[in-house]
């Protein structure tokens, strides 16, 4: 079949780019791979490294080019796009893409700079003369897109609109529910939000979700067809780490929103087990930087604070666990946040073929997975003793450990599996760009 009719020119606008570090940064990687390059670009709006063995190319949006292009010097192609050299983008300094007048004001309250940039992208200039070329020189046939803020948004529904497009949106989380409520004016963000949103869903036929749970509340919320959509890559289960003294227990991903304080509790509860003789240890891997905020007085006996796992290096440390972590926070602001997501750590701990201890609230999405697969032990108290109770027999029946591995791989066998979901998802782009 030609390539045109199985992959549109699919144009990704997007807060977050393709990369294997970050969730939003995975699930595009995982959903894309194997699309032609040649048929995806993305307009960024990130502070994060893009990479590009999915996309090739990327045009960086930043305040700065849109007050230029108000001033009628909107910086070129040579300013703004990025593009796949073959050559790594990293170097012994710190990714940054924002220009060094952006950097200079970085020092300012977040009351201020958040308002202040969402105000500079209500300026026509987000479209710059630069920017238009590149898309008609792209010809899109549909947009996606994670939406999940203002700029993001908005720049989404002026290019629907302008080059009449469909959307095809992926919800993670709630941010809907939560996004800048923080924000002294808040209701002034979030009516500008709520009205971008609204013309991003008139012209989405289709929307996608990683979970049941999200697709039915947001079916009855706005209305029109939600579909589940999550897809992990196919490993061959790891076997058993063997002759080892204590029990590894492996977590890796980000401590936000407020995850440290559930695994620590973890911790917490692995010292007090010591003393029963059930040993086991916590090894928690983090996005660079985010574990240096952490006291060392805060940190349990039985938690190591490991570093960062660079991408390569993931598969191995989940094969050497005994069981892999989920954890949200308890605390309001984050269970509201987190109440309908789905990290893609649930579908990478599952193919992996590791049991799961899943601590988090009850109406968590990613908590109820774990649990309705029946492929680890979940805590949905906030307790010493209820974490306690769920990791005596997780340290002590290293067979019941096996079987939950196994359940915890067909699982991910049977919901997403990559070349069964990235064919389903080709097909609702191609159906998208026929709306």
């Amino acid at each position: 079949m030609p390539e045109e009719l199985t992959y549109p020119r699919v144009l990704v606008i997007d807060g977050t780019p393709f990369s294997h570090t970050c969730n939003g940064g995975i699930v595009k990687s995982q959903l894309f791979s194997g699309w032609p390059k040649t048929r995806l670009r993305q307009i960024l709006y990130s502070n994060m490294e893009p990479g590009f063995d999915v996309c090739g190319q990327y045009w960086q949006l930043s305040k700065t080019g849109v007050l230029l292009g108000a001033l009628g010097r909107a910086p070129g192609r040579a300013q703004c796009e990025k593009t796949d050299s073959g050559q790594p983008i990293s170097t012994d300094a710190p990714y940054e893409s924002r220009p060094g007048i952006e950097r200079r004001f970085s020092w300012l309250s977040s009351q201020i700079r958040v308002p202040l940039g969402e105000a500079i992208f209500w300026l026509p200039s987000v479209l710059s003369g630069p920017l238009r070329e590149w898309i008609d020189e792209f010809h899109p046939d549909v947009i996606f897109s994670f939406l999940a803020s203002g700029v993001v948004l908005r720049t989404v529904a002026l290019v629907a609109n302008r080059w009449k497009l469909s959307v095809v949106p992926y919800f993670t989380d709630d941010w809907i529910g939560t996004i800048y409520r923080e924000y002294a004016l808040g209701s002034l963000l979030r009516r500008s939000v709520e009205r971008d949103l609204r013309q991003c869903l008139a012209v989405s036929p289709i929307r996608l979700t990683p979970n049941d749970a999200m697709a039915r509340e947001y079916r009855q919320r706005f209305g029109g067809r939600f579909e589940v959509m999550y897809c992990a890559e196919v490993v061959r289960p790891y076997s058993l780490p063997a002759g080892r003294p204590l029990v590894r227990f492996v977590f890796t991903g980000t401590l936000a929103p407020n995850r440290w304080s559930s695994l620590k509790r973890i911790g917490q509860a692995l010292d007090l087990l010591a003393g029963e003789g059930l040993r086991g240890e916590l090894m928690v891997y983090t996005p660079y930087g985010e574990a240096d905020g952490i006291p060392k007085q805060d940190v349990p006996r039985s938690v190591k604070l490991a570093g960062t796992a660079a991408p390569k290096d993931v598969a191995g440390i989940q094969a050497d666990a005994d069981v892999l972590v989920h954890v949200e926070s308890f605390d309001a602001i984050s269970r509201a946040y987190t109440r309908l997501s789905l990290s893609t750590k649930v579908s990478q701990y599952f193919m992996a073929g590791r049991p799961v201890l899943a601590l988090g609230p009850a109406e968590a999405a990613s908590i109820q997975y774990v649990s309705e697969a029946g492929a680890g032990v979940t805590v949905t108290e906030d307790t010493l003793d209820a974490i306690r109770t769920a990791l005596r027999p997780l340290l002590s029946d290293e067979s019941w450990r096996c079987a939950l591995g196994k359940k915890a791989h067909f699982t991910a066998m049977e919901r997403n599996d990559e070349s069964r979901q990235r064919q389903r998802f080709r097909e609702f782009l191609c159906a998208a760009r026929h709306a």
